[in-house]
C-alpha cells in the first residue's frame, strides 16, 4: 500500500525533463499528540493548512504545466491525452504528478480520509516522503484516528470484512495517515464495530484501486488513539462528543465523471455488513 515496484505511466515518460517541479506538501507530523483531544485539534489544523494555503500553490503549479502542455505542437497520443488533462487541471487540484493518468482530482465537497498502517509503514512513509500507491489497492475510511472509544482489535476485524484480500493484524492500527478523498475512491463497504461500550459504531470504507506507481499528498500522519482490546479491566467515562472532522457523506462511483469504477469482488466477497 506504501510501496511498489516503479512503474511510470506513459504521459510522465512524454514530458520527460520538460516536467515542471511540483510543489511538496511536509505532512504534518502528529506522533506526540498526547490525548485523542489533542489529536482531533492537530488534525483539523492540519487539513486547515493545506487547504488555506497550499491549495493555491498546487494551482499555480498546475496552470503553469497546462499552459506549458498546451503549447506543445504534438498532436499524437499521449500528447493529446496530456493536453485533455491539462484542461482539467487549470480547475481542479490533482493529489499527485499531473503526468500520471488518470487524474486523481479533489471533490467539490471534501472529506477527510484515514489510512491505518503498520509503525514500520510510518518509517517508509516517512523515507519516502510522499504516500506510495503502486501495486495494490488503498483502503481508507472515515473513521478517526482520535476515536478512543474503539479498540485496535475491533478496527483491524471490520478492515478484514471491508477487504479481505489483504489480513489486517491489531498492529496495523497503531498509525494513521491523513488524505482528502479524491475521484478515484469509491464507496465500498459500511462495517458495523463495537466499541469498547458495547454501541454498535458505523464505519464506511472506500477504496482506491491500484493505479501504477504514483505518490499523493499526505496530509498529516502518527499514533491512533484507538484502545487496548483487555475488557477485564475497569472502563473509561465516555468522552464527550468530539467535533466531526467528515465534511460530508462518503463519495459514491457516481459521484464523479472521473472515477473509474468499483473493484472487481473476488470469490465468496460481499459489500454487505455482517
Amino acid at each position: 500500500m506504501l510501496h511498489g515496484p516503479k512503474k511510470h505511466s506513459h504521459l510522465s515518460n512524454t514530458m520527460g525533463s520538460r516536467l515542471l517541479i511540483r510543489p511538496y506538501f511536509p505532512p504534518r507530523n502528529l506522533c506526540h499528540s498526547q490525548d485523542a483531544t489533542t489529536l482531533l485539534r492537530e488534525l483539523q489544523d492540519a487539513f486547515d493548512s493545506y487547504n488555506q494555503s497550499f491549495r493555491g500553490e498546487i494551482m499555480r503549479f498546475q496552470k503553469a504545466f497546462a499552459e506549458r502542455v498546451l503549447n506543445m505542437v504534438e498532436a499524437r497520443y499521449p500528447v493529446n491525452q496530456l493536453k485533455i488533462n491539462a484542461e482539467i487541471l487549470t480547475r481542479k487540484v490533482c493529489y499527485h504528478s499531473p503526468a500520471h493518468d488518470p487524474l486523481d482530482l479533489a471533490l467539490e465537497r471534501q472529506q477527510y480520509l484515514f489510512i491505518y498502517v503498520s509503525c514500520e509503514k510510518i518509517q517508509e512513509l516517512l523515507f519516502n516522503r510522499r504516500f506510495l500507491v503502486g501495486t495494490e489497492a488503498a483502503v481508507a475510511t472515515s473513521i478517526q484516528p482520535y476515536r478512543s472509544e474503539l479498540s485496535r482489535g475491533e478496527m483491524a476485524r471490520v478492515h478484514n470484512l471491508a477487504w479481505r484480500r489483504r489480513q489486517t493484524k491489531e498492529s496495523d492500527m497503531d498509525c494513521f495517515v491523513a488524505i482528502f478523498s479524491s475521484t478515484l475512491f469509491v464507496s465500498w463497504y459500511e462495517a458495523r464495530a463495537v466499541d469498547i461500550y458495547g454501541d454498535e459504531v458505523l464505519c464506511p470504507f472506500l477504496i482506491r484501486q491500484a493505479t501504477g506507481d504514483r505518490d499523493y499528498d499526505v496530509v498529516a500522519y502518527g499514533f491512533t488513539k484507538f484502545a487496548e482490546n483487555a475488557t477485564s479491566r475497569r472502563l473509561p467515562a465516555r468522552a464527550s462528543s468530539f467535533l466531526d472532522l467528515k465534511l460530508g457523506p462518503p463519495v459514491s462511483a457516481t459521484d464523479d465523471e472521473a472515477a473509474d469504477g468499483e473493484p472487481t469482488l473476488g470469490p465468496g466477497e460481499t459489500r454487505t455488513s455482517a
